[in-house]
């Protein structure tokens, strides 16, 4: 069973595990400071720890790499500020919008405006936080994102969008728990 199909808007991720481990997945991104803080065994224990599995290894997937994406809400995988397909019934993008997706596609993985719009859903009123880390942001969307969400079940997608905003992960204080030799062990396993 292939880990890739594609419905006509853009290749999606059938089987997560099987995609990190194909030839569709791109390495790792060790060279980069940023990407190599979330590459450590530990980092991805504790987001298990705080996420559902799947998009636990997702956030871990987009943070590890410099450009590959995979969106956590329709499991696209594409490159960032690639030109995507819209999704069906998704308006285009106008010109001064351009620059936040490419933004959000960094800091999450989200694709669209769409899927951020699923992502948040637990979230009302969030929607302003699109493309903006959480120091952009201002303080009534910021405290709407903390407020406690509906309840409603979302794969854990609204807390992602949430930690994928955070300046600083809290990964440093864990890193320097660990001794060197576990930390060389991470980076060697690639």
């Amino acid at each position: 069973m292939p880990c890739v199909h594609d419905p006509g808007n853009g290749p999606r991720v059938k089987d997560l595990f099987a995609f990190i481990e194909s030839a569709y997945a791109t390495k790792p991104t060790l060279d980069d400071p940023q990407c190599r803080e979330y590459y450590y065994q530990d980092v991805l224990d504790l987001l298990v720890e705080l996420l559902p599995r799947e998009t636990a290894v997702i956030l871990w997937y987009n943070k590890t790499r410099l450009n590959a994406r995979i969106c956590p809400t329709c499991r696209r995988f594409y490159k960032i500020g690639q030109t995507l397909p819209t999704h069906a019934m998704e308006a285009p993008l106008d010109e001064k919008s351009k620059p936040l997706l490419e933004q959000e596609q960094t800091l999450s993985g989200i694709c669209s405006f769409l899927c951020f719009g699923v992502a948040v859903y637990n979230y009302p009123g969030t929607v302003d936080a699109w493309g903006l880390p959480g120091w952009e942001m201002d303080d009534a969307t910021r405290d709407l994102l903390n407020a406690p969400s509906l309840g409603a079940q979302d794969e854990g997608l609204g807390l992602l969008v949430k930690l994928s905003r955070l300046n600083d992960p809290g990964f440093q204080d864990l890193l320097t728990a660990m001794d060197d030799e576990e930390r060389q062990a991470d980076l060697n396993r690639n």
